[in-house]
């Protein structure tokens, strides 16, 4: 199971990327994808030529951070729509608001992150 939250942050990503480097919570994102993630905004080149988006790892795994990435506008280095034509079995979508669109929201200002919450995130202790 996955679970995306979305939210938008009005203030520069990296300055974002260094605070979370700092704060204390449960999530303890991996150090390597803090630091390979501001290269990317501190090179302007990369930032530009990189069809691969910079993004967070948590360090014991589970959780994933992404976010818009504005410059260059490359398709790949955007947060995609979480509901696609894939069967139910494969996937099943609900948003609150239900019709929103990430589009929709890309209309605000600030840049959209998503912050995605997978298999091993969460484990039942099993029941011998």
């Amino acid at each position: 199971m996955r679970l995306h939250l979305y939210f938008m942050l009005d203030r520069p990503v990296p300055d974002v990327l260094r605070e979370l480097r700092e704060m204390r919570s449960p999530t303890a994102w991996s150090e390597t994808s803090v630091s390979d993630s501001l290269r990317y905004y501190m090179d302007p080149e990369r930032g530009r030529s990189s069809p691969i988006p910079p993004g967070l790892s948590s360090v014991k795994g589970g959780e994933l951070l992404r976010w818009d990435v504005a410059e260059g506008r490359y398709e790949g280095t955007m947060v995609p729509e979480p509901c696609t034509k894939q069967p139910a079995v494969l996937r099943r979508c609900l948003s609150d608001p239900k019709d929103a669109t990430l589009s929709e929201f890309r209309g605000r200002p600030g840049t959209l992150f998503q912050w995605t919450l997978h298999a091993h995130y969460h484990e039942e202790p099993r029941i011998s």
